[in-house]
């Protein structure tokens, strides 16, 4: 699956045996939902490779003073487990407070979470951060990606020393969740939550980088 501005296509490469790719030029088949393929100022599009769910958000928003942030109006998600075949609209906006750079992630809960895993949500939880100005947020979805939760800071710049255009949300094996930051107080950083996510802290590592442990309900 790839994105391309509103555009979300899904490519196959020609096999001449199982395992052996053809010569042959890639089939790409545009299957953009409608949702997602009017309007955007972010594409992103994220597959789950434990599910194999794969997620299209489309921002909508103007960054200000442009004009008036777009609260509870500002993302066009769906997610499709067909590789674009169908879609199921999620919500159309994670109450995140956040009007730009969102980034959508998902994997398994950590061991003190692991009695929210379940059929629906295929075992992995789904995580939407955006941010607005130099404050990011992060919801999570225990429903697959339909629903979200309040959203909850991960860092700020008073506090926190974090500047603005934060990386992509990462979850690791043992369901950690990461989000990188290209700086905090000058150094480059990662919002770390262990428990998806937990209490709100804040660590400064003395060789490479400083640790802002994420808050969500």
């Amino acid at each position: 699956m790839y994105i391309a501005g509103l555009q979300t296509l899904r490519v196959s490469f020609p096999e001449e045996a199982p395992g052996v790719l053809s010569s042959c030029p890639a089939n790409w088949q545009d299957v953009s939902y409608i949702w997602t393929k009017t309007k955007s100022l972010d594409p992103i599009l994220f597959t789950d490779q434990r599910t194999g769910r794969t997620f299209v958000s489309q921002l909508d928003s103007v960054v200000p003073p442009a004009s008036p942030v777009l609260i509870g109006l500002n993302s066009f998600m769906a997610y499709s487990d067909d590789d674009g075949a169908t879609w199921t609209p999620a919500q159309i906006n994670p109450p995140d407070a956040s009007y730009d750079h969102q980034t959508v992630g998902a994997g398994p809960y950590p061991a003190s979470l692991s009695a929210l895993s379940n059929s629906v949500n295929k075992g992995d939880a789904v995580y939407y951060c955006a941010q607005a100005g130099v404050t990011a947020f992060c919801s999570r979805s225990d429903d697959g990606g339909l629903n979200f939760g309040r959203a909850m800071p991960i860092y700020n710049s008073a506090t926190d020393g974090c500047g603005g255009i934060h990386g992509h949300v990462k979850v690791a094996p043992d369901g950690t969740v990461y989000v990188p930051n290209r700086g905090c107080n000058s150094v480059q950083s990662v919002a770390v939550s262990e428990k998806c996510p937990g209490t709100a802290r804040f660590e400064r590592s003395a060789n490479v980088d400083c640790k802002c442990a994420a808050g969500n309900s």
